[in-house]
């Protein structure tokens, strides 16, 4: 009887003990899988002409390609299939959004996804509410938010266009979308480091601090003393002939002369260094091999102690 319940008890020693394993591997994944996620470096607020929130918009960098994640209100503002595009200035002004200019297209390409020519780093998959759609994941390849050729955040900025039809991935300029009904400009997230824009950026786009103006000390004024008049000959008795005064050379010595106004010496302060940019942020790459060993040995440990339980349950038996 008592053989019994020691076996039943050490049944349920070894059951708790792969179950808690399993559960901190569970975890220890889980945390992994959130350390692969990048931090949101851009964001835009996606507004129709009545000023409407249509949609917010969160970016990440990703490896040659910028995340985006777009979320829509419930219910959502718009119905039906849009077409969804990047757009290459800054600006969102109602009613039409003509001087967001053209489709982000850095790298020269033909529109559309489905162009083999294509397709422009603006442009994105088409947008379906018939679903009650509420958040919507895609990517832009080839766009960055770091400093280049490709940034979303360039000196000019770009903004997130919604159209009123569907993009059709083919037809140039813009794939007969339509026209735009919505915008919002992509700007740094809190926090995020704003890549510097390239050189001879206006600066209008990429201010630059002023430094105040050092005060210029003036030079106090050096008046040379007088020397003392000394008689020109000594007295007929004394063969002894004064030697004129020693003339300092006006090389070697830079004060002025006597009664001369004295001219003020700027004092020039050196310039500061202004901070360097903050280099983008990378993602995690290192957390998912150490989260796994840390699972394996969690496993491994787990394991030895059931070994051990199940060995010492035989040896009673």
């Amino acid at each position: 009887m008592l053989r019994n319940v020691l076996i039943r008890s050490r049944l349920f020693a070894v059951t708790s003990l792969l179950v808690g394993c399993a559960l901190v591997a569970a975890f220890l994944a889980s945390a992994a899988a959130q350390a692969q996620v990048p931090a949101v470096g851009a964001t835009a607020e996606v507004r129709d002409a009545a000023n409407r929130l249509v949609a917010t918009a969160e970016f990440r960098e990703g490896r040659g390609e910028v995340l985006i994640t777009i979320l829509f209100p419930s219910p959502p503002v718009l119905s039906g299939t849009h077409g969804v595009h990047i757009h290459e200035v800054g600006r969102c002004d109602p009613p039409d959004y003509v001087t967001a200019g053209n489709i982000f297209n850095p790298l020269n390409k033909k529109h559309g996804r489905q162009n083999p020519e294509g397709a422009e780093v603006g442009d994105l998959p088409n947008v379906n509410f018939a679903t009650g759609l509420t958040s919507y994941n895609t990517s832009a390849p080839g766009a960055t938010l770091a400093q280049g050729q490709a940034s979303l955040l360039g000196p000019n900025r770009t903004v997130l266009i919604i159209t009123s039809a569907e993009d059709d991935q083919q037809s140039q300029p813009d794939g007969k979308s339509g026209s735009r009904i919505a915008c919002g400009v992509i700007n740094p997230a809190a926090g995020a480091p704003v890549a510097p824009g390239p050189a001879g950026a206006s600066s209008a786009a990429t201010p630059t601090p002023t430094r105040p103006a050092v005060a210029v000390a003036p030079a106090a004024p050096n008046i040379a003393s007088p020397v003392p008049a000394q008689p020109a000959v000594k007295p007929a008795n004394s063969p002894v002939v004064v030697r004129p005064p020693a003339v300092v050379n006006p090389a070697l010595s830079p004060s002025p002369v006597a009664g001369a106004p004295a001219v003020p010496t700027p004092i020039v302060a050196a310039p500061t260094p202004l901070p360097a940019a903050a280099a983008a942020p990378q993602p995690a790459n290192s957390g998912l091999g150490g989260a796994t060993a840390l699972i394996i040995a969690v496993l491994g440990v787990g394991l030895v102690g059931a070994g051990y339980l199940l060995r010492r349950r035989s040896t009673l038996q």
